[in-house]
């Protein structure tokens, strides 16, 4: 589930990467209070991180802050490790159900081998017992979503060896069952494609290729293949859960070339369900930077710059917390979920920001979380550095002479965890003038952390 920086550069030439010298620049962001946009949500959620039981019997204060944050989709598979459907469905979310996360759990693991869902008989071994399987799969999914669509992700990471025999792995399987170019993996998708279009009709949507270190191939394999063959796909899905952070810069071209490309494709109309087709990033966030409020923050600009139709917070390593690391075990937020929050409650009336480093992004909105006008202004993990802010089109929020500001720190959350009850307090309360609609304020995030910045004009 993850994009390398090797992956990155064969779409893009280097200039396109953050340089030293554009990190040497000023850091500067500006927002435009007198053009309103309507993003798409980029705040879904992974498996939740919860551990070893189901979801809707942890702490209730979990299930009640899930739905705070007004997720958009849900991925995982419904079982006790991953998701509850009927909450994900309670919090306003699409489920999307991966088939791949249930394959092998009741086979005993092969001595020596730790690979997921690789030490037992693989589906392209015997076609007609996949089929069986996904048609049992297909009558649990009715039975947990009775009504509207439902969404299945068949295999997560076809391109990558942990979830699929791409290379060698002699103390999992064969060498003959190697599948370096993806045909088997195609002819698994396309057996259980069709099973779940005839049980399901057309409730079911299919979305592939959930690919992490070659997007772009995978994704033209899987177009061409279902234009010959007849399945469809109702989405296209992709991972960026790894490669440097500079790499987040790139998500809104990247995105764009996936975009114009997949259309472009002679087998496009025959294979998707054409402008209706999504792009959903099905996993984001590295695991090295998941308790940094600051990288959510240049996640979610990158992601709605793109235009990407959803997103999913993912991380699965945290034991020690609940919904993605946004939570205590207990429920408790951390500084991570008041920034979700800022950004849930923001989005409805969030207008154009830019940002000329992709370390140090903003969003804004004419309505936020603490009530007004509000700034999301965050630091991916870089040293601390004063960030200018331009804010135009005040008038918008009332702000003719004067612009009165308070500051709030979310800072990168510490080893163990570091609780946040409730919203901190201002440690900054200060004041600018306004001329023709236009105010600067200088700030200076901590690494990793973002400042939730309240504005009132007068």
């Amino acid at each position: 589930m993850r994009i390398r920086p090797l992956a990155l550069l064969l779409f893009f030439p280097l200039a396109l990467i953050t340089s030293p010298a554009a990190l040497a620049a000023t850091p500067t962001v500006s927002a435009d209070f007198s053009k309103p946009t309507n993003p798409k949500n980029q705040m879904g959620f992974m498996h939740g991180a919860v551990t070893h039981y189901r979801f809707a019997d942890s702490n209730p204060a979990v299930i009640a802050r899930a739905n705070e944050l007004l997720p958009g989709i849900w991925r995982g598979s419904d079982a006790a490790w991953s998701i509850d459907t009927d909450v994900a469905l309670q919090s306003g979310a699409t489920p999307i159900h991966i088939l791949s996360n249930l394959w092998n759990t009741e086979v005993p693991t092969k001595p020596g081998c730790a690979e997921m869902f690789l030490d037992g008989p693989l589906p392209f071994q015997n076609l007609n017992n996949w089929k069986a399987w996904v048609h049992q799969r297909a009558l649990q999914l009715a039975s947990v979503q009775p009504t509207g669509e439902i969404w299945v992700d068949i295999w997560n990471e076809p391109d990558w060896w942990r979830f699929w025999p791409t290379k060698r792995n002699d103390k999992c399987f064969s060498r003959s069952l190697v599948d370096s170019n993806g045909s088997k993996w195609l002819a698994t998708f396309l057996a259980a494609e069709q099973v779940l279009r005839h049980d399901l009709g057309s409730r079911v949507k299919i979305i592939g290729p959930s690919a992490a270190t070659s997007v772009w191939s995978w994704s033209e394999k899987l177009i061409n293949f279902c234009a010959s063959k007849g399945c469809k796909i109702d989405a296209i899905s992709w991972h960026l859960c790894g490669g440097t952070q500079g790499s987040v810069d790139l998500i809104p071209g990247y995105t764009a070339k996936l975009r114009n490309n997949f259309i472009g494709l002679p087998n496009w109309q025959k294979a998707t369900a054409g402008a209706a087709t999504k792009i959903w990033m099905t996993e984001y966030m590295p695991g090295a930077y998941h308790l940094m409020p600051g990288a959510l923050t240049s996640y979610w600009y990158g992601l709605e710059k793109a235009g990407v139709d959803g997103g999913a917070l993912a991380e699965w390593n945290d034991t020690n917390a609940r919904l993605d690391s946004l939570l205590e075990r207990d429920g408790t937020p951390r500084s991570l979920w008041w920034a979700a929050r800022a950004y849930a409650v923001g989005r409805a009336a969030r207008v154009a920001t830019s940002t000329n480093i992709g370390w140090w992004s903003m969003l804004a909105s004419r309505q936020g979380l603490t009530g007004g006008a509000e700034l999301m202004v965050g630091n991916n993990s870089m040293a601390a550095k004063p960030v200018t802010i331009n804010l135009s089109g005040l008038t918008a929020i009332h702000a003719n002479k004067t612009l009165a500001y308070q500051v709030r720190v979310l800072p990168q959350v510490g080893p163990g965890g570091a609780p946040m009850p409730t919203l901190p307090a201002a440690v900054i309360s200060k004041q600018v003038a306004v001329n023709a609609g236009k105010a600067k304020i200088i700030l200076t995030p901590p690494r990793g952390g973002m400042l939730l910045v309240q504005l009132q004009g007068s």
